[in-house]
């Protein structure tokens, strides 16, 4: 009797200290080397309390008056004995056992029922415990990994590759995809950044629109998309032995504080366990956390690229306006000397105002000054009365007028009479003024008096003509050879104008005369030169002159040249 209820009782104490020593291993407070140390303390110590009680109950009995002897009940009570250490032996073995793969065959030879289902549900909670810890410890490490990849330059798709290929090859999982999202035209899309397969990049152009097949459905509901049954027609996996369907399918968005960057796409011909599922939601948000990071440094570095641009615009600009404002001043220091010049030009212009026939309405004091006439001898007059007699062609004025009238402007050189009744020549423009329909009002004469140059070059060209009648002249092009000459010329070679052109230079000049007419014209000098020459007449007679060079230049380069004939030697 005393046996029973000592068992029951030191059962009750090591089950009991066995499930509070569990409970605390299982919070992470003790080892399990401390737990089978304090399991095999405890248990001694049960051993050694209850043979303390056995001997003093066998002594208490021995020492009893009406005790009788009884060889077989103190050898029962020492089977039991022994019966209870070698369960309690065994009950230690199977505690250190706890947790092993082959552990419920080591509860085979324990006999109390009681005690081997606590131990059997001890054994399962730590090793459902030890799958936990490792899929959690498993969970962590991928993840670190991927937190310790670097985004260098906030190139993008640099960065998924490394992601993508690390994922697929943690999981071993056979294909990958990272997705990005992008706008364009204020529409929201996904774009392939990186594929991963068989160890190999995969470039791929490839847009999803939100709403489009499993990627699309994850921009609006920003969870994880796990799919056993892959249509045939999704997507195949690519090997040696040709294209397969993948058993599944894991699509995954990438979020950030809410809001979605990117998603990841994975297939492969294994199933995904729960915990590898879990590993890939929380994937999600530290990629996503890390893509809202390298878009927020891309948009840092845009703006301070953008404000560094604004800063050497803003200077270019300021530099620009500089020179703008100094080109400025000097426009108006030009435009008020052309100003100065036109003031200086408009005041010695005379202006007539006529009617469309040809009456004169009013002319300034240039005008009267110039000619001598004085208002009440203009006004109302007809224009034409100003033309001297001689060039009063009535049809060639006409003509005139009538063009000016179709809107044109007539320019020319025109001859009028001034009050004493002398010839004046100027210069100018009659200009129609038109009104709204286009037709002329009243027509503007802006003419410049140019008599007195006219008079100069009239005797100029009398000078000239005199001087071509008084000595041999003749026009040379620049390649040196014959333009024009005069008869005089033409003369002292006996030939005529016609066979001047086919004669050439060398041929006309002896005795080293072509070097130094070639000399002349090849110097830089503009000056003219007088020098002997040799000049052969068409008889073969030699006939030696002293003449004259001159250089007639237009634009810096010579357009002609002069040879005279003065005196014969």
């Amino acid at each position: 009797m005393f046996m029973k209820r000592a068992l029951i009782w030191w059962v009750g104490i090591v089950v009991a200290l066995s499930s509070i020593v569990f409970q605390i291993w299982w919070q992470g407070s003790v080892t399990i080397l401390s737990f089978l140390l304090f399991g095999n303390f405890a248990i001694w110590i049960i051993t050694v309390v209850f043979r303390r009680e056995f001997l003093k109950e066998v002594l208490s009995q021995a020492g009893r008056r009406d005790a009788q002897p009884n060889e077989s009940g103190v050898l029962e009570s020492v089977k039991s004995l022994s019966a209870f250490q070698n369960e309690i032996n065994l009950f230690i073995s199977s505690i250190k056992q706890i947790g092993e793969e082959d552990f419920g065959n080591t509860l085979s030879d324990l006999k109390n029922e009681g005690i081997k289902v606590s131990l059997l549900d001890t054994h399962a909670k730590i090793v459902e415990f030890r799958k936990t810890e490792s899929e959690s410890n498993w969970i962590t490490h991928g993840i670190a990994a991927i937190a310790d990849l670097k985004h260098k330059n906030n190139n993008i798709e640099e960065y998924s590759f490394q992601i993508i290929s690390n994922i697929a090859k943690y999981l071993k999982a056979n294909q990958g995809g990272f997705f990005i999202l992008r706008e364009e035209n204020g529409q929201d899309y996904f774009e392939l950044t990186a594929c991963y397969a068989y160890g190999k990049k995969k470039f791929i152009e490839k847009r999803i629109h939100p709403g489009e097949g499993l990627i699309g459905e994850a921009y609006y509901e920003k969870d994880a998309i796990y799919l056993t049954e892959v249509p045939e027609d999704y997507v195949k996996i690519t090997s040696g032995l040709g294209e397969a369907l993948p058993r599944c399918i894991c699509v995954v968005p990438l979020l950030s504080e809410g809001n979605i960057y990117g998603a990841i796409e994975i297939a492969s011909f294994e199933k995904l366990q729960p915990h590898e599922i879990e590993y890939l939601r929380k994937l999600g948000e530290t990629v996503g956390y890390n893509l809202h990071a390298i878009e927020g440094n891309a948009r840092t570095e845009r703006l301070l690229l953008e404000s560094q641009q604004m800063a050497h615009e803003v200077k270019s600009q300021e530099v620009e306006l500089r020179q703008n404002m100094e080109e400025l001043n000097a426009t108006q220091e030009q435009m008020r000397r052309k100003q100065t010049e036109i003031d200086s030009v408009l005041a010695s212009l005379s202006v007539m105002e006529l009617d469309t026939v040809g009456t004169i309405l009013s002319a300034n004091s240039v005008f009267t000054g110039i000619t001598g006439y004085e208002d009440h001898n203009l006004i109302q007059k007809p224009y034409q009365k100003l033309i001297p007699e001689q060039g009063n062609d009535r049809m060639q004025f006409d003509m005139m007028w009538s063009s000016i009238l179709s809107g044109r402007t007539f320019s020319g050189e025109f001859k009028i009479r001034n009050q004493e009744g002398a010839d004046m020549w100027m210069l100018g423009n009659f200009t129609p003024l038109l009104d709204g329909s286009g037709k002329p009002y009243k027509i503007m004469l802006v003419s410049l008096f140019n008599t007195q140059e006219k008079e100069k070059l009239s005797e100029l060209q009398e000078l000239v003509s005199a001087f071509k009648l008084s000595f041999p002249i003749a026009e040379i092009n620049p390649d040196l050879t014959f333009k024009t000459a005069n008869d005089l010329f033409l003369s002292e070679l006996g030939i005529k104008k016609m066979e001047l052109k086919k004669l050439l230079m060398k041929d006309a000049l002896y005795n080293g005369s072509y070097q130094k007419l070639q000399n002349y014209f090849s110097s830089k000098n503009s000056a003219a030169d007088t020098l002997e020459l040799s000049l052969c007449h068409k008889n073969g007679a030699v006939k030696q002159f002293s003449a004259t060079l001159l250089k007639v230049n237009a634009n810096n380069r010579l357009k002609k040249g002069l040879l005279i004939l003065r005196n014969p030697i």
